[in-house]
């Protein structure tokens, strides 16, 4: 049995598809009002949010058994999904993988990740003190306990100044609205960033191997992890509030590849942000196993202290991601409104969309 889509209408834009559940949480959230347009496959046009029985009440979203008598102005009708045939292995994977880790799965996952780098966060300031102590009782450097109370400062001030930035990155998301003319784009997004993952694995590991340095491993292993949810994200565009189908002019599908790479931007910074702190809070672990296992022989804390910085600058580096990427995303939104305008004064006066009324998209 085909899985049940809906389509909705916003601000004279087709979005969708989405799951009955997410709709419900659009109408739960105030993001889809009851004069809102929606459509599914098998209804005959557009209808009022409001007709689709239980969705602005506690029963799941069903659509309405016979269309209203006056319906309002439609939107293009969308195109109902068609099963395509995989033309390659990897579209096949894509199609088995894509129901496995869909909607659900990503927004658990972002939870997930967003807990582990704040609580990460934390138990890495634990650990920094101790560790900073040890090294200076063993190192005879009284020095190093100035450093490390700056460290520890530092650290405290970006868990909370993170985690402010993960909630603000999660509600831009949901206020960008994209669209693409095919999932030619985002597949192979997909697979791409799933193959970098793999190869900056096995080069971190084959320079651990050559160079003796296997704290290059924590870190080959976080950018596997970071890219494969990246992927994740990839295939499934509906997560990221983006569109799949219809006709575009180039410039508008230009701006629709341009949200699509934001957006993979704005989910996958949290995923850094989790995946990183755990890189750098393994990597304090290593650095106090070599400091125990150096003893008094002050030649031996040498590779410690290069771990103890490499999960500095691991820590430092996964908490500025979502800060960077809000910038980033600043940046973005004022270049978008200057190219919407472009696109605006380049339509012919008689296409150009007209105001909203009540009683349309």
């Amino acid at each position: 049995m085909e899985p049940v889509e809906w389509y909705y209408a916003r601000g004279n834009q087709q979005i969708g598809p989405v799951s009955p559940q997410e709709l419900k949480r659009l109408a739960m959230s105030g993001q889809l009002q009851p004069h809102d347009l929606v459509w599914r496959t098998g209804m005959t046009g557009w209808t009022a949010a409001s007709n689709v029985r239980g969705l602005f009440e506690g029963e799941p979203a069903e659509a309405p058994k016979s269309p209203p008598p006056e319906p309002a102005p439609q939107p293009s009708t969308p195109v109902s999904p068609v099963k395509r045939k995989a033309a390659h292995l990897f579209d096949a994977v894509l199609d088995f993988y894509r129901p496995v880790f869909n909607e659900r799965f990503i927004s658990a996952t972002n939870r997930v990740l967003q807990a582990c780098g704040s609580w990460g966060l934390m138990a890495a300031v634990l650990l920094y003190i101790v560790l900073t102590v040890m090294l200076a009782v063993q190192d005879k450097i009284s020095e190093a306990l100035f450093s490390g109370a700056i460290v520890v400062f530092a650290l405290l001030a970006l868990q909370y100044l993170t985690g402010k930035f993960c909630k603000l990155l999660e509600d831009l998301s949901r206020t960008l609205p994209g669209r693409l003319s095919s999932a030619m784009l985002p597949d192979c997004v997909a697979v791409a960033a799933k193959t970098l993952g793999v190869i900056l694995l096995l080069t971190a590991i084959a320079a651990a191997v050559q160079s003796g340095l296997y704290d290059l491993i924590p870190a080959g292993a976080a950018a596997l992890l970071v890219f494969s949810y990246l992927a994740i994200l990839a295939m499934n565009p509906a997560a990221l509030n983006i569109s799949i189908g219809g006709e575009q002019s180039p410039g508008e599908e230009a701006l629709g590849i341009a949200t699509f790479g934001v957006q993979l931007l704005l989910r996958a910074a949290p995923a850094a942000f989790g995946f990183g702190v755990l890189s750098g809070v393994v990597l304090l672990v290593i650095a106090g196993g070599q400091i125990l296992l150096a003893g008094n022989d002050y030649a031996a804390l040498t590779p410690a202290k290069m771990t103890l910085l490499a999960g500095r600058y691991s820590l430092y580096l996964s908490s500025l991601a979502p800060l960077a990427t809000y910038l980033g995303f600043v940046c973005f939104a004022l270049l978008l409104n200057l190219c919407e305008g472009i696109l605006v004064l380049r339509t012919p006066p008689a296409d150009r969309p007209t105001e909203k009324k009540p009683d349309q998209p």
